[in-house]
């Protein structure tokens, strides 16, 4: 299910492939324009997955009040937020598992953008990838790690904010 929510990142609410995969989960995602929302996000507890969604005004410059889907974000068994948020069953990507570390997860991805760290503990890896790499939009893949560092908590891949430098 990821690298199908993937597929759709940047597409508008409004467009008919989204709106049908996201009704087929179910998702109670914002579907209609709504000028008092600029921002949304929906988890669906039942399958360790998150969307995320943002104006398109904002990051396109369109003149519009649509909603588009700019992040997906998938709950490992290490993320304890709440007892109904089940870990997220379904394949990672590039092969990566919940069950690695950030050693493991640099083997694969190499050496991240950007790091954040507690004390001496890798907390948050951040690569930035350009376009075509996930789908049509550049993107943006983040991990955080478990608190023992052992495994990965969450992972994000999300359309960068044009405010975000680079």
């Amino acid at each position: 299910m990821l690298k199908q929510a993937i597929a759709h990142l940047g597409e508008s609410t409004t467009n008919p492939r989204l709106e049908a995969f996201l009704l087929a989960i179910p998702c109670r995602c914002p579907l209609e324009p709504d000028d008092a929302l600029s921002f949304a996000q929906e988890r669906v507890d039942a399958l360790g997955i998150e969307f995320l969604f943002d104006r398109r005004s904002a990051y396109f410059g369109e003149d519009s009040l649509d909603l588009f889907l700019s992040g997906v974000v998938v709950y490992g068994p290490a993320y304890a937020s709440s007892p109904e948020l089940r870990p997220y069953a379904g394949d990672l990507v590039r092969s990566l598992t919940f069950s690695m570390g950030p050693a493991d997860v640099r083997k694969i991805l190499g050496k991240p953008s950007k790091t954040a760290n507690r004390g001496r503990k890798v907390v948050r890896d951040h690569w930035f990838y350009d376009a075509g790499v996930w789908n049509a939009h550049k993107t943006d893949l983040v991990i955080h790690y478990s608190e023992d560092g052992k495994s990965i908590r969450q992972l994000a891949v999300m359309i960068p904010h044009p405010s975000r430098e680079a």
